[in-house]
């Protein structure tokens, strides 16, 4: 198991012959997914011993924060020791990024390919990918394939960041790598909702991948035109915080089940939703989570904190205690026997918490259209001011009548269960961030333990 050529990859064991490096890792994450969590945490933090030593050996940022706190990364250092490093914060990424550099001592691990963050946090990051982090991400799509029980054969339809639309003969990669696929067809997020609801209905997908948000405006439009996709299997999200009303509405209108995923450019797949359920399996062969309250301790089951990553096999851009800027809600072990830790709920950036005027946070949840039936809204955003003031920001057929206006807000306090100062304003359009994405919910306050 520990046999690979790669310096600096302990675990998984990367095959050296390219060709079998795809199918053999993805064997042994068929192994590893049941594994005792005891047994993964010791495979992690090998894996971690030999990514601190190698960053400690080629990044002088990482060398002199270790010396820093009198670290030795060539002890047999322990969980405790680790959890006392500093954290990476977004900003020394961004500021520190000649100081991570390490791809000059891996060129075992193929290409180095530059990548950046969407910056929907309004803080671009910059980072390496190596051939390895690649081979990583093929191989954790190709186990959501697995575990979801995908037809491969059938048609997959997506709607994102694309100029136009194109028609492609298979899945492409890693899927059609490894088996013979059905066709695939691409569509732009930009057109209006429903003629993306009349492609689907031309293309007639068994799979649809797409944003949440644009799941919810594609059902919303389906039912008012009382459309049901035939041969549609499952819809597939990802990018985007998941309404928690989401999958029922998708049953309700497509009748079909909803899969989410957790992922990031900078860290690949973090956690692939439970075959068994609605919640999350983190990748612990990709990626150790930590879930830490705000004076750094672990939460527990049930306790939403603070996202903290470290990526175990990208030795090009080492990202050790990262900081990412998304909260999460951890669970208790899965009944499916599977020993990766869990995830209840990922609720995206620290952000998009709702603050209340005592302080308390947690996460905003609109519902099905809050607004219900009360004014023709095409769009809507909720922007936090203040812990008090709220702005809701609409995209309307119609000016809503003053009654209309006052239903409108009585019913987003009664959905956020607090009684805000709420102004209404009325805007041509809301665009969608960098890469497509779309927040419902963007809180100016700045973060706990932030000063600004």
């Amino acid at each position: 198991m520990n046999d690979t050529s790669l310096s600096g990859i302990q675990w998984p064991a990367i095959h050296p012959a390219p060709d079998a490096r795809l199918l053999a890792l993805l064997f042994q994450l068929e192994q590893t997914q049941w594994w005792e969590p005891a047994r993964l945490r010791e495979s992690q933090l090998m894996q971690v011993r030999a990514l601190l030593r190698h960053a400690y050996t080629h990044s002088s940022f990482h060398r002199e924060r270790m010396r820093g706190c009198d670290f030795d990364p060539y002890a047999e250092f322990g969980w405790d020791d680790f959890s006392a490093l500093p954290r990476l914060t977004r900003a020394e990424l961004q500021q520190n990024s000649a100081q991570l550099d390490c791809r000059q001592a891996i060129a075992a691990h193929g290409e180095c390919l530059p990548g950046t963050s969407s910056g929907s946090t309004g803080m671009p990051i910059r980072f390496f990918s190596t051939a390895v982090t690649r081979l990583m991400w093929n191989a954790m799509t190709l186990r959501d394939h697995v575990w979801q029980r995908r037809d491969l054969s059938l048609k997959l339809a997506s709607i994102g960041d694309f100029e136009r639309e194109i028609t492609l003969p298979n899945w492409g990669n890693p899927a059609a790598n490894v088996a013979l696929t059905g066709p695939a067809a691409v569509f732009s997020i930009e057109q209006n909702v429903a003629l993306q609801v009349d492609w689907l209905l031309r293309v007639q997908p068994a799979y649809i991948l797409t944003y949440p948000t644009n799941v919810d405006a594609l059902l919303r439009n389906c039912r008012e035109r009382r459309i049901r996709l035939p041969g549609l299997r499952e819809a597939r999200t990802f990018a985007e915080t998941l309404p928690l009303h989401l999958r029922d509405l998708c049953r309700q209108v497509w009748g079909v089940p909803l899969t989410d995923l957790y992922s990031s450019r900078e860290a690949g797949y973090i956690a692939l939703q439970c075959p068994e359920g609605t919640h999350y399996h983190v990748q612990s062969e990709n990626v150790l989570v930590e879930v830490l309250d705000d004076n750094g301790r672990a939460c527990g089951p049930l306790v939403p904190g603070k996202v903290v990553l470290t990526v175990l096999n990208n030795l090009a851009t080492p990202l050790i205690r990262y900081e990412i800027g998304d909260i999460a809600v951890p669970g208790e072990a899965c009944a499916c026997g599977r020993g990766l830790p869990v995830l209840m709920r990922v609720g995206g950036r620290v952000r998009n918490l709702l603050t209340l005027p005592n302080g308390d946070q947690r996460f905003p949840d609109f519902g099905e259209s809050f607004y219900g039936d009360i004014v023709p809204v095409l769009q809507f955003q909720v922007i936090q001011k203040t812990p008090q003031r709220l702005e809701l920001h609409v995209v309307v057929e119609r000016a809503p009548t003053p009654a209309e206006a006052a239903a409108i807000k009585r019913r987003l306090n009664s959905q956020l269960h607090h009684d805000f100062e709420i102004e209404l304003v009325m805007k041509d359009a809301i665009p969608r961030g960098p890469s497509g994405k779309y927040e419902e919910f963007r809180s100016e306050i700045a973060p706990r333990g932030t000063s600004g």
